[in-house]
């Protein structure tokens, strides 16, 4: 009996390296995206890309409203519009250029790891988590040291979506999840087109396990607030001649071409 009980209560020793040891994985996981960030705050300048994300973001400030990013007339510059809300209070240098989206790449990856653990049961979590606390070093320094227009957002809406659809997969009825997931799948899919494949995805989640009348609830709501995510790519489609064409008027190689 002394044994049984042994084994579902583990001792002291045990319980501490179970809260020591994801403590120490978080801080290091932190620490290597802080020296990223360093190197680049001191040794990189502040690039064209970087330059027109915080030009743009002023104009923003100032009260102009675009719906295209300038020089890539496919996106919608979400990015910019969040950097508008501290441009005036950062300084024109390498940090404050990268200061505001490493905060957000941070707070991308904690949204991650949240979905993976509200989605996956804890005996296996574990190789997700260091994936998503270590990944590739492309990866490490799209976010912790050279940032692309609308990366940033990207990475955070996902992240967001996968939390939401995991949400909504999670309860019985979750009309309220699926609608936000719609929402911010429409919305991720107007800055960045490459996140459509994760709303399909997201969209089998909202829907998993469900009853079919359930189904068909969830379906609707994910539907209703894709198609109001989805307004900045329509409103440019609808107001600016050429808007997207760059993208959507490709090609395949099956096709043979332009």
């Amino acid at each position: 009996m002394a044994q049984e009980t042994a084994l579902v209560h583990p001792g002291p020793g045990r319980w501490r390296l179970g809260v020591i040891l994801p403590v120490a994985l978080v801080v290091l996981a932190i620490g290597l995206r802080l020296a990223f960030f360093v190197v680049s705050v001191h040794n990189l300048p502040v690039t064209s890309d970087e330059a027109s994300n915080y030009l743009l973001a002023q104009d923003i400030a100032a009260g102009e409203r675009p719906l295209l990013f300038l020089g890539q007339p496919y996106q919608f510059p979400a990015d910019a519009y969040l950097y508008s809300l501290f441009v005036h209070f950062l300084p024109h240098t390498p940090l404050g250029a990268r200061i505001i989206p490493f905060v957000l790449c941070l707070l991308a990856v904690g949204l991650s790891a949240f979905a993976l653990c509200h989605a996956v049961p804890s005996k296996h979590r574990w190789p997700g988590l260091l994936l998503i606390l270590f990944p590739s070093s492309y990866l490490l320094c799209l976010q912790s040291g050279y940032y692309i227009p609308q990366y940033t957002t990207f990475f955070l809406l996902t992240s967001l979506l996968m939390v939401l659809a995991a949400m909504a997969a999670g309860q019985s009825r979750s009309t309220l999840p699926s609608l936000l997931a719609g929402l911010v799948g429409g919305f991720a899919f107007s800055s960045h087109m490459l996140v459509l494949s994760l709303i399909a995805g997201a969209a089998l989640v909202c829907c998993a396990g469900a009853r079919p009348r359930e189904i068909a609830r969830r379906a609707f709501c994910f539907v209703a607030g894709l198609a109001l995510g989805l307004i900045p790519y329509l409103w440019a489609e609808w107001t600016i001649e050429g808007a997207n064409a760059a993208v959507t008027n490709q090609q395949s190689l099956a096709g043979g071409g332009a």
